[in-house]
């Protein structure tokens, strides 16, 4: 069992990774426009005119939102099983982890072009 779920990890990566590699145009065009139909502040932008995020943190986002969502989808599967919200684990799958990489998720993308030390400073 151990051995198909890191087969199924490693298979989702290698997906993951080439489906925002022979997509990114689109994806940044498409944030571009979610991004001026939302009237977003210019400091919240990750995409701008020129792009503050690479390759690597598309690719690192696209990743944490896909375990994001799988972790939401196996703790509500737990709580079907369990027939349960009130179980720590399907609390911490379901709701706690998805928050928690929402956050990084949102942090990484506020932060494109500053450094943490700019960041973490700046209402001092």
């Amino acid at each position: 069992m151990d051995l198909i779920a890191l087969c199924a990890f490693f298979l989702s990566m290698a997906l993951i990774k080439a489906q925002v590699e022979r997509r990114r145009d689109p994806i940044v065009q498409g944030v571009r426009g979610c991004q001026r139909m939302h009237r977003m502040p210019r400091r919240a932008r990750a995409f701008v005119e020129r792009p503050g995020l690479s390759d690597e943190d598309i690719l690192m986002a696209a990743e944490l939102l896909g375990f994001g969502l799988m972790a939401t989808a196996v703790g509500l599967l737990l709580a079907l099983g369990k027939g349960t919200l009130r179980d720590p684990v399907v609390v911490s799958l379901a709701f706690a982890f998805p928050v928690v990489v929402g956050g990084l998720l949102l942090k990484m993308v506020v932060t494109a072009d500053t450094s943490d030390v700019v960041f973490f400073n700046r209402g001092a």
